[in-house]
């Protein structure tokens, strides 16, 4: 993971400054949609089971429980962080807006709405969630967001977020941003779940205390290679095109 960085790479040669000046001329005409899951548009007082599907920007949330046979058993819920009564015991993030908590060691698992499309993670906002009131019970890192990264043929790349432990305000959001490699990573699917942590050790999937809140998920969905291949013949055709005149 890394702050935002900036390259550039100088171009060598007429020819390459027109590919470039086309690829630049294709992106505006095919762009990668971008779009941010931010849940401002969500019920607040929504309440999902396992196989619940959630919807925005054109991407699809699924919420799991870990025991995938526990059809309908409650797994998370909108958080309204400006209603104190929202998280009732637990010990919840506020960022002033509304976000998913995802509790009882669940899972979530995102997908471009459009089936098979593949998309880009650039960053996203993350929290632990406290399975109790008492803010001394919390070590330093309290917590993992774990992301499964899944790539067309179904290999997969790990993505580690700590989750740190509350101030004396209580907990709070980290914004994080992914590093250049991974953030042109194309994902067909992306698959979240927690990690709780002691003072020693940090486990998932055993206590049902690796909770975790995300917020404003920005992504970019990757054009149909259908898209490139189109601007790719129409590049060949333009450069041939040069030559024939030169001839």
């Amino acid at each position: 993971m890394t702050r935002k960085s900036h390259s550039a790479l100088p171009l060598a040669s007429s020819l390459t400054k027109l590919a470039a000046t086309l690829i630049g001329a294709a992106a505006i005409a095919a762009p990668a949609h971008a779009g941010t899951i931010s849940f401002e548009s969500a019920d607040p007082s929504a309440i999902y089971g396992s196989g619940d599907t959630y919807y925005e920007s054109g991407y699809k949330l699924t919420f799991e429980a870990f025991d995938f046979t526990a059809a309908g058993s409650a797994v998370g819920s909108i958080v309204d962080s400006n209603d104190p009564g929202t998280c009732m015991n637990t010990s919840c993030p506020n960022n002033g807006s509304l976000f998913y908590g995802a509790f009882n060691d669940s899972i979530v698992i995102l997908n471009s709405a459009t089936n098979g499309a593949q998309f880009q993670l650039k960053s996203i906002d993350a929290s632990f969630i406290g399975a109790g009131a008492l803010l001394e019970d919390f070590p330093i890192v309290s917590g993992y967001l774990r992301m499964l990264g899944v790539f067309a043929d179904n290999s997969y790349v790990t993505i580690n977020i700590p989750l740190y432990g509350p101030d004396n305000n209580g907990f709070s959001f980290d914004s994080w941003t992914m590093s250049p490699a991974v953030a042109a990573m194309n994902f067909v699917q992306l698959e979240m779940f927690g990690f709780v942590c002691s003072e020693v050790t940090c486990s998932a999937f055993s206590s049902n205390e690796a909770q975790f809140a995300i917020d404003n998920i920005v992504l970019a969905e990757v054009p149909e290679p259908a898209t490139a291949a189109i601007f790719g013949l129409g590049l060949m055709g333009l450069i041939g095109g040069a030559r024939r005149r030169k001839a």
